[in-house]
């Protein structure tokens, strides 16, 4: 251990490379790396730049594929002696101020525009009356989200339907039914990709303003990133170069925003391109440009002579404004170059003014229901990059490779697995080859499977696998104690609480719902509101408690991803998860 460090420093550290070290192993994998700068991300911190790769590389100097205590110790001395924090030095002083700091101090910046957007988005909910406009100042926000209600709302907003309306508790607030509202909250920002694995109703009731800032945060950006893609704006394929196919058009939303704004700024005849969304957008230039090139004709904006950056940066939010466009950024925030701000900023002005000539329909396959399900159940376990596209996401084979890791602690091999930046496809094609192989160590049913097929996406090929890798995200935690290690073993549990047995997950009577809210009455009795419940059986009363179950299982903290539409269905494979992660919530109590 290294004499240059005080011992009061080296159990700070100690403290810190625990943060790191998730699941407690004694040592920081790539999971453990990639999970811990999302959340730096989630805490407002700006990791840019650094990738758990580049930062694996720095400390490991054993090169076992991770990084032990004594390895960040040497690190932090020489940052001592340098006196500088740069890479993994740098993460680990984020870290620090995330971890130690989190319940006193927030990113002032990113709050004020978290409240102003909100402000924006339900001005006009009249549950939410008698606390919007939140004030920008001290704890109001954190007030505002004491019962769970606001944030509820949000989540709607930026996913319509996501939680049944009839389910909140909006009077009567008692302490037990302001949880219930936490709950749901967590359980449904969840479901739309949410990272929350670290949060709980106690952290929001009891005003963690760091944690609240954060989720509130994670459910913006999925609002303002969920429609930009080729489904919604088939037009985007005016951003793709000679050659260019549609899939670079799938992958990063950052990388799509950027080539949007080079696109009008190379309709304008302007010489200067952005590469990034924090130096290149400095000046106010590009963005003085770029709000000309997408602002309806009749609107008269201000020309940006300014010598003073952020004078100048303010007559580009004035303009801004005049298209109804002024969210997320202050002039401060455009001449510091504010990634997380002026990202969201752009996102906004694209999902207003796209301002791209529309194209002739192609064949673009929509995202399937199910797709969707898998996508959101992949990015709440904290998967990075963001999946935008499940089969695009997936080629590298890395996203479902960590989800194995931690569904089967110990099972991967992590110098087996290659990491971006990729030398050649090769090494892309190599973990693909690798994830079968995993599969099959763990039983899969995967005959006919090749590792290639997920590569060149393969539809059939990816959805078996996450399929199976769901089933057992759901199953495996329930199986401790139980004689029948697979879906008869959850069914049993099932129909030990319900009066009328089912014969299966694909028993054409759960269709109307009631079997799933009988579960989670038994379960948590008095969770479910019975007049409420419908029983006509007809396609219209049936969604009606499809939509009531799932609210209902969530708000007793259930992990469910799926939309109504599987249980009046009665898709067998989703209705399992469904299930298992209502009889989950009696086993974790």
């Amino acid at each position: 251990m290294s004499s240059s460090l005080t011992e009061a420093e080296t159990e700070k550290f100690r403290t810190l490379f625990n943060v790191f070290d998730r699941r407690g192993d004694g040592k920081i994998d790539m999971i453990d790396l990639a999970m811990t700068m999302t959340s730096l991300e989630n805490w407002g911190e700006v990791v840019s730049g650094l990738s758990a790769t580049t930062l694996m590389k720095e400390v490991d100097t054993n090169h076992d594929g991770s990084i032990e205590f004594d390895e960040l110790l040497k690190v932090m001395e020489n940052a001592k002696q340098s006196g500088t924090n740069t890479g993994f030095a740098s993460v680990v002083e984020m870290v620090e101020r995330a971890t130690l700091l989190r319940d006193n101090t927030v990113k002032e910046d990113v709050r004020f525009a978290i409240i102003n957007w909100i402000n924006t988005v339900l001005a006009n909910d009249t549950d939410l009356k008698d606390r919007l406009p939140v004030s920008t100042e001290s704890d109001a926000f954190v007030t505002a989200c004491h019962d769970g209600l606001l944030l509820c709302k949000l989540i709607n907003i930026v996913v319509p339907n996501t939680i049944e309306e009839r389910v909140l508790n909006k009077q009567d607030l008692t302490d037990v039914r302001i949880k219930e509202n936490n709950v749901l909250c967590i359980y449904s920002a969840r479901a739309i990709g949410c990272c929350v694995d670290e949060i709980k109703a106690t952290d929001l009731i009891q005003g963690n303003s760091q944690v609240i800032l954060g989720l509130a945060w994670q459910i913006i950006q999925i609002g303002l990133f969920e429609k930009i893609n080729l489904i919604n704006h088939p037009e985007l394929r005016r951003l793709l170069k000679d050659g260019e196919t549609n899939d670079v058009l799938l992958r990063s939303t950052e990388d799509i925003l950027l080539r949007w704004f080079n696109f009008h700024l190379h309709a304008a005849g302007h010489l200067r391109k952005v590469n990034n969304f924090t130096h290149d957008i400095k000046d106010s230039e590009c963005y003085t440009i770029l709000l000309k090139q997408i602002a309806p004709k009749d609107v008269n904006l201000n020309k940006t002579l300014e010598l003073l950056p952020e004078r100048r940066a303010e007559l580009v939010l004035e303009n801004a404004e005049k298209i109804g466009c002024r969210q997320f950024l202050r002039p401060r925030d455009i001449v510091s170059g504010s990634l997380k701000l002026n990202l969201a900023f752009v996102a906004n002005l694209f999902n207003k003014y796209p301002a791209l000539e529309p194209v002739d329909q192609a064949a673009i396959t929509p995202e399937t229901r199910q797709e969707r399900i898998y996508r959101n159940w992949m990015n709440s376990l904290n998967t990075k990059p963001v999946i935008n596209n499940l089969h695009e996401g997936c080629r590298d084979a890395i996203a479902p490779i960590n989800i194995v890791d931690r569904i089967f602690p110990g099972l991967v091999d992590q110098k087996k697995v290659s990491y971006p930046p990729f030398r050649s496809e090769a090494k892309m094609i190599e973990n693909c080859d690798y994830l079968i192989s995993l599969t099959k160590m763990v039983k899969y049913s995967v005959i006919g499977l090749l590792g290639p097929d997920i590569y060149n996406k393969n539809i059939y090929t990816l959805l078996s696998i996450v399929m199976q890798l769901m089933r057992s995200y759901y199953i495996v935690p329930l199986m401790e104690g139980v004689k029948v290690p697979n879906e008869e073993g959850i069914l049993e549990m099932v129909n030990q609480k319900l009066k009328a047995k089912i014969s299966g997950f694909n028993d054409t009577g759960l269709c109307t719902g009631r079997a799933l809210l009988e579960l989670i009455e038994a379960i948590r009795p008095g969770s479910v509101d019975q007049s409420l419940v419908t029983s006509s059986g007809s396609a219209e009363d049936n969604l009606l408690n499809a939509k009531l179950a799932i609210s209902c299982a969530r708000k007793i903290g259930a992990i469910v991803y799926a939309f109504p539409e599987d249980i009046v269905e009665v898709k067998a494979k989703v209705m399992l998860t469904i299930f298992a992660g209502v009889i989950a919530v009696e086993r974790r109590n």
